[in-house]
């Protein structure tokens, strides 16, 4: 059991998680297991929601998901790669200022991975 108080002003709460593991009963080792799938959660999953609405993407048809989710993570780390070049500016927005100028759009597709 992993429990994770937040306190946002005077609001606390407190969620407690189970998890299922083969994993020998270390609570360090556990928690950065448990931390690691949360990063990658909050840090790609979220992000691919947020930059290009993934959640309410209609494609259905064979392997077009698959195909579309592809194209989306290869975009994503295009423009998190070139996001270096360009201070104090999201994602979404890099996005947007690719989609508007050719010069943007350019320095995104000729970034060494």
């Amino acid at each position: 059991m992993i429990e994770e108080t937040r306190e946002i002003g005077a609001k606390k709460s407190c969620e407690r998680r189970f998890f299922i593991s083969s994993l020998p009963p270390d609570a360090k080792q556990i928690a950065e297991a448990v931390r690691a799938h949360w990063l990658v959660e909050n840090a790609l999953h979220w992000t691919l929601d947020v930059v290009f609405n993934e959640d309410y993407s209609r494609v259905r048809k064979k392997n077009a998901s698959q195909n579309m989710a592809l194209i989306r993570h290869i975009a994503f780390n295009m423009l998190s790669n070139a996001q270096k070049c360009f201070k104090n500016v999201g994602l979404k927005a890099l996005r947007k200022k690719a989609a508007w100028g050719d010069s943007t759009l350019s320095l995104i597709l000729t970034q060494n991975f």
